[in-house]
């Protein structure tokens, strides 16, 4: 049975329709107040029942129908930020009618709402059988997320799962407002969680690691002794890091830098500190293929995570082939030698034709071709990449120059080929040439999560080079 309720809410001459779930808590219904009317949590004085901010709606004798009344003062901050999100709306005409639904930012929220947008582009973990927690709020949200409708989405539900599961996310500024977090942290637990509920189930647990597990065999040697053993280790990944250290350019630079390393650590043989070699290489591909550009880095002397401003390039098509070790490329390369037959034979095509027709920046979805039905139930044997290559369907972006403020943003790819920006609560169709400006322009969004796919989940086409 659903414990949400609607309740009228009171505030000087407006009055507003709120939906709650009884089993949240005041802490809860205040942010929804505050995104609504932008009378800061710590400033609502709530008449009608005894709100509290650690117990239950439910418990405070709230009911369906149940009328409150706020006072309160509004604050300029919120009520500009307000007007911003209005304006976004305002100017652009195109927006996107219900797909992706917008999620209600209920105070510094942007972080988790972009994240779970992009995470949406993965539609088998809704087919999972693990529920509770986190995982089961998740499924529920992506089911509210599915229904065609213009109304974005209040997601306190997931939300009180998460900081139940994470208190660190729950945590608020000296006056009692949420404090900005960091998306790839957000998504990382998301993730953490959903490995953790499937491994009561073997099977779902071989499925979640096909669908994201990066597994690498890290070679470790000492530059300063022959004598020393090499050490031999393996490592798997949720994300693969993207290091942004000097002279790199674009992702595959980064990777490269990563998968080669070089630190100082003790050697037995020497009986000191030495400098190591560490060459990583690729053992496992999975599925979906999460990207961290690590833009954020902690500085002593402003006490803050300061970003990495810097313009990285990244590609549509991501080829992890050189990234793999040499018993992986031998299992990739029939099936790649397949890939670039098709691929050399539309590239005839397109030449017989003398050049490609302009393609429309939004896809008539009645020419598109209906998509095969899903497999009845899912299998870890035909998950996994079978060919190096990604497609790039979800960003989050971040605006800002440090980790502790600014604004999230999320990009994905639609079913019908279209990329959407969804900025909380707002969606509207956008062109291919903003998601290359994600590289880094100054101070705007710049690309900080990237999600691949080995292939298409609605059509089964497999990622293929430009």
């Amino acid at each position: 049975m659903s414990s949400e309720v609607s309740i009228k809410v009171k505030w000087g001459k407006e009055v507003f329709d709120v939906n709650v779930d009884l089993e949240s808590t005041g802490a809860i219904l205040k942010a929804q107040l505050q995104s609504i009317t932008s009378v800061p949590s710590d400033r609502q004085k709530i008449m009608g029942a005894t709100i509290l901010d650690d117990k239950a709606l439910g418990a405070s004798g709230i009911t369906n129908g149940k009328t409150l009344m706020l006072v309160g003062s509004a604050d300029e901050a919120l009520v500009a930020s307000n007007k911003e999100k209005q304006k976004w709306a305002e100017d652009r005409k195109e927006v996107a009618q219900g797909k992706p639904r917008g999620l209600t930012n209920v105070g510094n929220t942007c972080y988790l709402n972009s994240s779970l947008q992009v995470l949406r582009q993965v539609p088998e973990l809704n087919r999972l059988s693990t529920t509770g927690g986190v995982v089961g709020q998740f499924q529920r949200l992506m089911k509210e997320l599915s229904v065609d409708s213009t109304q974005p989405i209040q997601p306190f539900p997931f939300l009180m799962a998460f900081h139940s599961s994470y208190p660190q996310f729950a945590q608020t500024d000296g006056q009692g407002r949420p404090m900005q977090q960091d998306a790839e942290e957000a998504m990382s637990s998301v993730l953490q969680s959903m490995r953790q509920g499937c491994q009561s189930n073997p099977e779902e647990a071989a499925i979640f690691n096909k669908l994201f597990t990066i597994t690498t065999e890290d070679s470790w040697s000492c530059t300063e002794s022959e004598a020393e053993p090499p050490q031999l280790n393996t490592t798997q990944l949720l994300m693969l890091p993207c290091n942004l250290g000097e002279g790199v350019m674009n992702v595959e630079g980064g990777f490269q830098a990563n998968m080669d390393a070089t630190i100082v650590k003790h050697s037995n043989v020497l009986g000191r500190d030495a400098v190591w070699k560490c060459k990583k290489t690729i053992t496992q591909l999975p599925e979906y293929l999460v990207v961290h550009l690590v833009r954020f880095g902690w500085r002593s002397d402003t006490s803050m995570k300061a970003k990495v401003l810097k313009p990285i390039t990244f590609p549509f098509v991501l080829d992890t082939y050189m990234l793999c070790s040499d018993a992986i490329k031998k299992q990739l390369d029939p099936e790649r030698e397949k890939v670039k037959v098709i691929r050399d034979e539309l590239a005839k095509n397109r030449k017989e034709k003398k050049g490609r027709p302009d393609v429309p920046t939004i896809v008539d979805a009645e020419k598109l071709p209906p998509p095969p039905p899903p497999p009845a139930a899912l299998s870890a044997l035909e998950l996994g990449n079978k060919t190096g290559y990604y497609e790039l369907c979800g960003v989050v972006s971040h605006k800002g120059r440090t980790g502790d403020g600014g604004h999230y943003v999320g990009w994905v790819k639609d079913s019908k080929g279209n990329w959407v920006i969804v900025d909380d609560e707002n969606s509207a169709f956008v062109t291919e040439e903003e998601i290359v400006r994600l590289k880094g322009v100054g101070e705007a969004h710049i690309a900080y999560l990237l999600l691949y796919r080995s292939k298409n989940p609605t059509t089964g086409a497999r990622a293929m080079p430009l």
